[in-house]
C-alpha cells in the first residue's frame, strides 16, 4: 500500500506542479482526513482544526501557482505548512489544554455498546494526559509515527533528524509514554 501512495503521489506531483486544480482537488479529497486528524490533536479544537487544514491547502495552492519552486514530496510538504500553522497559532495565543471530552467524542462516534464507549473513555483519557506530560518533541514524533502514520523518512524531514536518530527517539518516546500510562493504571 505504501508503494501505491508513493506511485499516485508522483503522478500528482508531476501535474500538480504544473497548477492542475482537478489534482489538486484529489490530494485534498485524500490527505484533508489526515491532516484534520493531525490538526485536532494538537489543537483540541474541531473547528480550529477545520480552519487550519483549509488554510494548509490555501498556503499549498498559493506556492503552486506563486512561486518557481517545485513540491518534491506532498505529504511533508502539507505536514509541515500544518506545522508551521500550529506553531503561529501557539505564539500568537496563549495555549489552551486539550479538550478531553471533545476528544473523546470525535474518537468514538455512534458505534459500538456503551460499555465499550466508557472503556474506550478511559483508555482514550489516559492516553491523551499521558501525551500532555510529554515534552514537544517527544509528543509530536509519537503522533506523527503513529497517529499520522508517516515514515521514518517523513519524520526525518520534519524534525530535522536523521533517520536513525528518528528510530532512537521513537523508542524513547514510546518507553516514556509507557511509563506514564503505569502511573495512571496503578493509581
Amino acid at each position: 500500500m505504501h508503494v501505491l501512495r508513493q506511485f499516485k503521489e508522483a503522478i500528482w506531483l508531476q501535474k500538480l506542479n504544473k497548477g492542475d486544480k482537478e489534482v489538486f482537488s484529489q490530494c485534498y479529497d485524500f490527505y484533508a482526513p489526515k491532516l484534520y486528524r493531525h490538526v485536532f490533536y494538537r489543537l483540541g479544537s474541531k473547528e480550529l482544526a477545520e480552519d487550519m487544514v483549509s488554510e494548509v491547502f490555501k498556503k499549498t495552492w498559493e506556492f503552486l501557482v506563486d512561486s518557481d519552486k517545485k513540491i518534491d514530496n506532498l505529504r511533508a510538504f502539507l505536514y509541515r505548512v500544518a506545522n508551521n500553522l500550529i506553531i503561529d497559532y501557539y505564539r500568537s495565543k496563549a495555549r489552551q489544554p486539550i479538550l478531553i471530552d471533545e476528544t473523546l467524542e470525535a474518537q468514538l462516534g455512534d458505534e459500538g455498546s456503551e460499555a465499550e464507549k466508557i472503556g474506550s473513555r478511559f483508555e482514550i483519557g489516559q492516553v491523551l494526559k499521558s501525551l500532555e506530560e510529554l515534552s514537544k518533541e517527544t509528543r509530536d514524533i509519537l503522533i506523527w509515527r503513529y497517529v499520522d502514520e508517516l515514515s521514518i523518512s517523513e519524520i526525518s524531514n520534519l524534525s530535522g533528524k536523521k533517520k536513525n536518530a528518528v528510530y532512537v527517539s521513537i523508542h524513547r518516546a514510546l518507553r516514556e509514554a509507557q511509563k506514564i500510562i503505569k502511573k495512571y493504571e496503578d493509581s
